[in-house]
């Protein structure tokens, strides 16, 4: 609770408001019921799972520590997404970068802790992004533990290979457009299929929208590579047939 009323104060939240969030918070039971046994506790830390508030007391929580590596490393770049933190750093030597990676690690966790907050070295991943193929990696270590190099990582959804092709992403928004849409495709219409309209539908609302996420990203990894375009055909080749009736070919307008 004290970090979310510092955040609140740094950013500057009118008083009236601060005192209205830290009684919310200070005054919270949590009832749990079980074979019959009852039980009550007072909670006066974390924000409600599911409240509306939540995530703007989360925003002002986390902000003094985006606003606190900016100014102690300038060359820097932080972007927080809730509780998904991303630190990105440029350089030519690897050897520097590791050093002053681990500095600012270090120096997130040692906030974290002075605020009562936790810094999951285990879930940290760490990735190279470059085309070079000639160059080596030291471990980088965070109060004793190993912070693991990657190939590549998943950040909201985005799968961010080492050379930014763009490989995996493709095939797993592929793959997930496919299973969609033959789950769908089994619900709605088991036993005499889709109809026309109805595929059509299923496609532009619910399967197209999943194959194209963040496509604005990663369509880059298209221009040079017949092979991932052929995938993603294959998905509008699916629901193009599905369109048409199974007895017997037919056109079919919009």
């Amino acid at each position: 609770m004290t970090t979310i009323l510092k955040g609140m104060t740094a950013g500057h939240v009118p008083v009236p408001v601060r005192l209205w969030v830290r009684q919310m918070l200070r005054n919270r039971a949590i009832y749990l019921e079980l074979n019959g046994e009852e039980a009550v506790r007072i909670t006066s830390t974390g924000t409600p799972q599911g409240g509306v508030l939540s995530p703007t007391l989360w925003n002002l929580a986390l902000n003094p520590l985006l606003i606190t590596i900016e100014q102690e490393f300038p060359e820097v770049l932080i972007q927080a997404y809730a509780d998904d933190v991303t630190v990105m750093l440029t350089g030519i030597d690897p050897s520097v970068l590791r050093i002053r990676m681990t500095m600012i690690l270090t120096r997130i966790s040692k906030w974290c802790d002075e605020h009562g907050l936790g810094f999951n070295k285990k879930k940290t991943e760490l990735v190279m992004f470059t085309l070079n193929k000639k160059w080596t990696w030291k471990k980088l270590m965070v109060d004793g533990e190993e912070v693991p190099l990657r190939t590549q990582t998943k950040y909201l959804g985005l799968i961010l290979d080492s050379k930014l092709t763009w490989t995996k992403q493709i095939e797993e928004r592929t793959r997930k457009a496919r299973v969609i849409m033959v789950q769908c495709k089994n619900i709605i219409g088991r036993k005499w299929g889709l109809k026309p309209n109805m595929m059509h539908w299923l496609y532009t609302a619910i399967v197209r929208p999943v194959m194209t996420y963040a496509c604005v990203i990663w369509v880059a990894g298209l221009l040079d590579a017949k092979t991932k375009v052929g995938k993603l055909q294959k998905i509008q080749r699916m629901s193009l047939l599905e369109r048409c009736d199974r007895r017997q070919p037919q056109l079919w307008k919009r």
